[in-house]
């Protein structure tokens, strides 16, 4: 097992960046320690935008996985799901005023649960973006008539993500649970 060269702690793969991983063993840093350094030599940390803190950990970290240019496409995982759910509130009012309301890339709003809310393109099934997301609607819309229409797109997501990344079974699994 590797060992971080400032902190000295023995870590496993999953505790380094890609980057840090593929370098020698005297020069690996893990997450922690590597987010330390760039501050130091002053160079900037990408910053949320949405809650504008640059505080990154393992479970929450800042990705950018859509198409906004400049600083406006990162975002941390959880403020991601908090604006799907803030989205999805206000589509559910509007859609109850306009019944032709199409959600999604086709349609008139974007689906906050799929695509980047700003420049409407999808998330890659296989992005931590799209994996948090499509858990947390199910957790968010579990299955009842009121919000019928938003499970449906919950699980549809669900089984984008995990058909994609071919665990058709568990996929289902997951979903029946």
């Amino acid at each position: 097992m590797p060992r971080c060269c400032d902190c000295g702690q023995v870590r496993g793969k999953k505790d380094f960046s890609k980057s840090q991983w593929k370098k020698p063993q005297d020069k690996k840093r893990c997450f922690d320690c590597a987010f330390d350094v760039v501050a130091s030599e002053g160079k900037e940390r990408p910053s949320c935008w949405i809650c504008l803190c640059d505080d990154q950990t393992r479970v929450n970290p800042i990705v950018r996985e859509c198409g906004c240019r400049g600083t406006a496409g990162n975002v941390h995982i959880e403020c991601l799901i908090g604006l799907a759910k803030s989205k999805s509130s206000q589509l559910s009012l509007e859609m109850e005023k306009n019944k032709d309301l199409i959600i999604g890339s086709q349609g008139d709003a974007p689906n906050p649960w799929e695509e980047c809310t700003t420049c409407r393109q999808p998330f890659l099934k296989t992005s931590k973006s799209a994996v948090a997301l499509a858990e947390a609607a199910l957790l968010t819309y579990p299955s009842s008539e009121s919000n019928y229409r938003w499970h449906l797109a919950a699980l549809q997501a669900n089984a984008s993500v995990k058909d994609h990344a071919g665990d058709q079974i568990g996929a289902r699994n997951f979903m029946d649970a």
